[in-house]
């Protein structure tokens, strides 16, 4: 399983492209910008205008089946329409930062002071990420679309893979500090014993 992975992700590095990596956290932060702080008929502060207090499922930490539809029933119809343009946007979304956090782990992966192939499977930590975001976006969407009918499997569903992906996401983030810590420090010790030479 371990040996499938580590070829998995070499693969995955053979199509790393430094520009290609650039343009997809750019994607990234826009799409950030889209759902988060505008105002368009398919971002967060737009649903919360109108329902009038719940926002996206996808940024909670965690929910029950039970609440799921509770916020689904205060969305409205209109809220509804905005939550499906969502998915549509999200699942985009999925493929920009899967494939973007992937490379830059990648890149900051060729920095690190020690070389051990094992650690090339950390490029694979985004595209799980990704695949929890995919299984919630499904789930929500078949709530929405059998609404007001309810099934309790997709809201469960729903919540314990927006869970995992927040849980994930946790994991990936904390990587990537520790990355960045450990270039840092190589840097900065590199520096200090060139200065004593």
């Amino acid at each position: 399983m371990k040996s499938e992975m580590i070829k998995i992700s070499q693969k995955i590095e053979c199509y790393f492209s430094l520009p290609l990596m650039i343009f997809l956290l750019t994607g990234v932060l826009i799409f950030f910008w889209i759902f988060n702080v505008s105002s368009l008929p398919l971002s967060n502060p737009e649903l919360i205008t109108i329902s009038g207090e719940k926002g996206l499922l996808d940024l909670m930490t965690y929910y029950s089946a039970g609440e799921a539809y509770e916020a689904v029933h205060s969305y409205g119809e209109k809220g509804r329409e905005l939550y499906f343009r969502f998915i549509a946007a999200d699942y985009l979304f999925i493929i920009f930062y899967s494939i973007g956090f992937s490379f830059l782990l990648i890149y900051l992966i060729r920095f690190l002071p020690f070389r051990n192939k094992n650690l090339s499977v950390l490029n694979l930590l985004p595209f799980s990420v990704g695949l929890f975001d995919f299984i919630e976006n499904t789930a929500v969407l078949s709530m929405l679309a059998i609404f007001p009918d309810k099934t309790l499997f997709a809201g469960t569903i729903a919540g314990t893979a927006t869970f995992i992906k927040h849980l994930l996401s946790f994991v990936s983030v904390f990587v990537l500090a520790v990355s960045l810590l450990l270039i840092f420090y190589s840097r900065l010790k590199h520096q200090i014993l060139n200065s004593k030479n």
